[in-house]
């Protein structure tokens, strides 16, 4: 019940962080058009139920199943790997499938294929069944989870979706806050199991026909200018082609591996920083409404500033960050400094990581080259969460610090090689 507490309070954190920005759901209120805003909401839905009965379900259900299961506690996180390696293996197929189907029809199939991986990890007995349930929840998670849900954006909204996409990453970044407590209830009401039952028929019941009947009908590709007030990409060249592809998973595959690497071992790394465990609880909190401050900040600006430039102001936050708990740790001020800059930073480069293919690529190739990029993105967060704990236990703060600026290092050179790229493309044309 701690939990459900806890996570509530960083709801109201963060829904109080929405009225004072005064986020709009659109541009302004006179083109908030009730098309785009039932595509903001069933979309916001379908991502906040999708990740927080997946992902971030363990956190909360974990230590039941693992009395019930009778399986060690590492061994039931285990299953998010397998989820999200499943997710990686799966991607490439799926742009594919939303070219040639749309993203409504192959969301509302990831909807079906979630409920019965819900059902079978609900009547688990063993290891066998339980990591099999985590295969099918990851093969769900690739028809329904983050790619075609951007996908959905794009094909009703063309080269003016940075927005919609914007916002939805908003909703979605609450995912823990609003069904950690929720499962909590649940837990304590039902159990587990049952819990688990009603989350699989939510998917099945609820967000099966709302993906398939009461999504927006799809903008043809000939009304994309006038509808986005955009010009469309202009086509990359082949060399250009391959290197924009290469650096924008390259990017990609960075920011998963130090964002879900950093996440399960922020209160340890801050602990080992200075702060006592009370203030570590409570500056991990913060981090999640700092990032969705940052999200919320990125989305108002996103018409005015390039992607790009985001993803460059992003990495120099994060590289801040990583150096002034660097430099001054162990302190008391270190922590809530890098708390302040690390949570900025990512609620950045998190909504930068989800724009790029739109950046490059045209609309009509953003499913494919999405799911293509999401191959590494998804590989990378699949071992983070294990190789920042193994390098925190072996090589403690130092260790976890230096491979964080490397990491952020790099990505800068990635942001600057496709600010390089993009300046070069501009001599043939503009680029969204």
């Amino acid at each position: 019940m701690s939990i459900a507490v806890h996570s509530g309070a960083r709801l109201w954190s963060g829904a109080r962080v929405l009225i004072v920005f005064g986020f709009p759901l659109s541009p302004s209120p006179q083109t908030a058009s009730p098309s785009k805003l039932r595509l903001i909401s069933i979309l916001s839905v379908s991502q906040l139920l999708g990740w927080g009965t997946t992902f971030d379900m363990p956190s909360v259900l974990g230590r039941a199943m693992e009395r019930d299961l009778g399986l060690p506690f590492e061994t039931i996180f285990a299953g998010l790997s397998v989820m999200m390696i499943m997710v990686a293996v799966a991607s490439p197929r799926i742009g594919r499938l939303l070219v040639d189907l749309g993203a409504a029809r192959v969301m509302a199939a990831g909807s079906g294929i979630l409920a019965v991986g819900l059902a079978v990890l609900a009547s688990a007995q063993g290891p066998v069944s339980y990591f099999a349930a985590w295969a099918v929840i990851g093969f769900g998670g690739a028809f329904a989870l983050t790619v075609p849900a951007n996908t959905a954006i794009v094909e009703r909204e063309g080269l003016g979706s940075k927005r919609t996409m914007s916002t939805m990453s908003v909703f979605t970044g609450l995912s823990s806050a609003i069904f950690w407590p929720v499962l909590t209830l649940g837990d304590a009401a039902f159990g587990w199991r049952i819990t688990l039952y009603l989350a699989a028929a939510a998917h099945l019941l609820v967000m099966l026909p709302l993906h398939l009947l009461a999504l927006p009908p799809r903008q043809h590709a000939a009304s994309e200018a006038s509808a986005s007030g955009m010009a469309a990409n202009v086509p990359l060249a082949g060399r250009a082609r391959m290197i924009a592809l290469g650096l924008i998973a390259a990017g990609s595959s960075l920011i998963a591996l130090l964002t879900f690497g950093i996440s399960p071992s922020l209160i340890e790394l801050l602990k080992q920083s200075g702060a006592t465990p009370e203030l570590a609880l409570t500056l991990g909190s913060l981090r999640a409404v700092i990032g969705i401050s940052a999200r919320l900040g990125s989305t108002v600006l996103i018409e005015r500033v390039s992607t790009v430039t985001s993803g460059l102001a992003g990495s120099i936050v994060l590289l801040a960050g990583f150096a002034l708990l660097t430099l001054a740790a162990p302190s008391l001020a270190a922590p809530a400094g890098f708390v302040l800059l690390y949570g900025a930073g990512a609620g950045i480069v998190t909504i930068v990581r989800t724009l790029l293919p739109l950046a490059f690529f045209s609309r009509d190739e953003f499913a494919l080259i999405s799911s293509r990029v999401a191959l590494a993105q998804y590989a990378a967060t699949a071992v983070a969460p294990f190789l920042f704990a193994a390098i925190l236990e072996n090589l403690g703060l130092r260790g976890v610090l230096a491979v964080s600026v490397a990491i952020c290092v790099v990505f800068l050179g990635v942001m600057l090689g496709l600010m390089k790229l993009q300046n070069i493309e501009r001599v043939r044309g503009p680029l969204g």
